[in-house]
């Protein structure tokens, strides 16, 4: 026999009477949070969903026992959605979640206000109420449509060190994108791109929000330049001699801290000059902290171990452009670090004549010959060097270009 009634729905913090139906003397069972035990139409206001027991005499002397069951629903059962931005004369879609019988308001200016997906058209920004009714439970959540007639977006800047990528975006609401810009993008048409400029940079990102008229704005990232160094992606040493390294950077302020490794390899670990001796190829790398802008700086090179002599010991530029503007104005060899003497250096112009000549492996030429410049062409030069590991010369020729 039931008697304890239907079961019953209601909303989290609220409270709901409950009615027996017949029988005498009630007495409600082992469940706290009654306003009477002894009664057949008590209070209840349960946190959580709750089965409450009640028995009854009867008038022919028989105890009977029934239950009755509380659903209790969460305030955050229910979800009107996020507050959005739309433009003017444009419709928007809204996306309730939850159970229960649906109504949206204000009516009018809703769709379908009884259906949790429908669409709205709001000519000024309004709030939109969702309200559910589930048994005795009636949830109302709300959202903001901000109704504008064009797009605004702000630009912004960011400082990274070089060498470190970054997303950027512009502030503001949009929900398309193009964006340029002289560096490298990971993409052109999302919020956020990423970007790993070299120098100090600027993009340019034209934002729309639906249908609303575009807004442009600029986003600056400013790149903390590593330090300029005399660092070589290559050493070239042989048997038993080591690599001197001077990176020919003077810390004057002491805030750049470096670190050398593999530490074993290196005379000095946390110094711009050092040595390295192997007994084989290696990798090396340094790392350099600057505490003061707190970037981090890392290097790489190798040391490779030479068994003979060849030309490629030295390096020659194949063109120079000696007009005193202060760039590229000299010829000169870029020998390996392992290559410390040269027996001469000659220039040669298209007829033979010899025009330069030298035994200082640090000598550059300047263009000129008996103090007067030479035309532009094509020089012939003839390196004679000493190799290390058994004393013999090795020649190095080849040409160039003089250009004004």
């Amino acid at each position: 026999m039931e008697f304890a009634g239907p079961d019953r729905i209601m909303c989290e913090g609220e409270r709901i009477q409950l009615n027996i139906t017949s029988g005498d003397n009630p007495e409600w069972l082992a469940v706290g949070g009654l306003s009477c035990v002894f009664c057949p139409d008590p209070f209840v206001s349960p946190d959580s969903t709750t089965i409450y027991e009640v028995k009854v005499d009867t008038p022919d002397g028989c105890v009977l026992k029934d239950f009755v069951r509380v659903e209790v629903i969460q305030s955050d059962e229910i979800d009107a959605g996020p507050d959005q931005i739309n433009c003017r004369g444009a419709s928007i879609n809204l996306n309730g979640m939850g159970n229960g019988a649906v109504q949206w308001s204000p009516i009018g200016l809703v769709d379908d206000p009884n259906s949790l997906m429908t669409q709205v058209n709001p000519n000024e920004t309004t709030v939109f109420y969702l309200t559910l009714d589930i048994g005795d439970c009636s949830l109302t959540d709300s959202l903001t449509i901000f109704v504008e007639d064009k797009t605004e977006i702000e630009g912004t800047s960011y400082e990274i060190c070089e060498g470190e990528s970054i997303e950027i975006e512009a502030i503001g609401n949009a929900d398309q994108y193009l964006w340029t810009g002289t560096n490298f993008l990971s993409e052109m048409d999302i919020a956020s791109p990423t970007v790993e400029p070299r120098e100090n940079s600027s993009y340019t990102v034209i934002a729309r929000q639906a249908t609303c008229e575009a807004d442009t704005a600029e986003v600056i990232v400013n790149v903390i330049p590593a330090p300029s160094l005399e660092f070589y992606d290559q050493y070239e040493v042989f048997p038993g001699q080591a690599a001197n390294i001077n990176l020919g950077l003077v810390d004057t302020t002491g805030l750049l801290e470096f670190t050398w490794s593999p530490e074993e390899i290196f005379s000095c670990v946390d110094c711009p000059r050092t040595a390295v001796l192997v007994d084989s190829n290696a990798q090396i790398q340094l790392d350099i902290f600057d505490i003061q802008t707190a970037c981090n700086f890392t290097f790489n090179s190798s040391i490779r171990q030479l068994e003979t002599c060849s030309e490629d010991l030295i390096k020659v530029p194949s063109a120079f452009s000696p007009n005193e503007d202060g760039n590229n104005d000299f010829f000169q060899l870029y020998p390996s670090p392992s290559i410390r003497r040269i027996y001469s250096l000659m220039v040669f112009n298209r007829w033979g004549g010899m025009v330069f000549q030298t035994n200082n492996i640090n000598q550059s030429w300047n263009g000129k010959y008996n103090g007067e410049y030479l035309p532009s062409g094509v020089y012939v030069y003839l390196v004679e060097a000493e190799c290390p590991i058994n004393g013999q010369r090795f020649i190095k020729t080849g040409d160039f270009l003089l250009t004004r």
